[in-house]
């Protein structure tokens, strides 16, 4: 399946790791699934969140659509 291709690359050095495992993280997947949550139940705002958790708004954006921070 395309999963364990994937997890194959990973561990064969072939593709990065990516959500916290990444180098360049700047969140762990529970503060990602806090911004998901808070996000979708109208709590917050994609600029508040940003400025509450120290990354940019487009990142914020990345992470609500699942393209960072997958699960």
């Amino acid at each position: 399946t395309h999963q364990r291709n994937m997890e194959h690359a990973i561990a064969g050095g072939l593709k990065r790791d990516y959500g916290e495992k990444s180098v360049n993280a700047k969140l762990t997947n529970g503060q990602a699934e806090e911004i998901r949550v808070r996000y979708s139940s109208g709590q917050a705002s994609q600029n508040s969140l940003a400025k509450q958790y120290g990354v940019s708004r487009q990142t914020v954006s990345a992470i609500i659509r699942y393209k960072k921070y997958i699960r």
